[in-house]
């Protein structure tokens, strides 16, 4: 059995993590769309599925 402190910092940090890897994707999108080089609606696809994704992985934390 694992100590709550333990898995809470683990937690902690894979959500910074998560962040930081969602941050990086937008900013890469939004450069994207400046260029021309994808479309608004594709770039919306992606943040939703890497939203959804995460969502499943606080679930299945929480459960």
């Amino acid at each position: 059995m694992k100590k709550k402190g333990k898995t809470k910092d683990l937690v902690c940090i894979l959500l910074i993590l998560a962040l930081l890897i969602i941050i990086m994707i937008i900013s890469i999108v939004f450069y994207l769309n400046l260029t021309g080089h994808i479309s608004l609606n594709f770039s919306q696809k992606i943040i939703l599925n890497i939203l959804s994704v995460l969502l499943c992985a606080k679930r299945k934390i929480v459960i």
